[in-house]
């Protein structure tokens, strides 16, 4: 009996824990964005991005830092994917 209840305790215990961590905050959304759906909405991927870089402690390694951090990487690298926006440099 006695173990029971001490089972019933720790289940318990372990469950409010992983539930208190989890409304933390440390996550910035249940929903993980893809690189694709960040690049798609480039401003978004700019607040969420900025977001991370000002709390890197607690959200450097949530997956949508990374995936927003990707995105804006690659919009500063390539642009907006419109063609005509990127112009190679001329030698003359």
């Amino acid at each position: 009996m006695k173990k029971s209840v001490f089972n019933c305790t720790l289940v318990f215990a372990l469950f409010i824990s992983t539930h208190a961590h989890a409304n933390d905050g440390s996550q910035l959304a249940e929903k993980v964005y893809t690189v694709k759906e960040f690049t798609e909405n480039i401003e978004f991927a700019k607040e969420v991005d900025e977001k991370c870089r000002n709390n890197p402690g607690e959200l450097g390694d949530d997956p949508n830092c990374v995936n927003a951090r990707e995105a804006v990487a690659k919009d500063r690298l390539i642009g907006s994917g419109d063609k005509d926006s990127f112009k190679s440099p001329s030698i003359n």
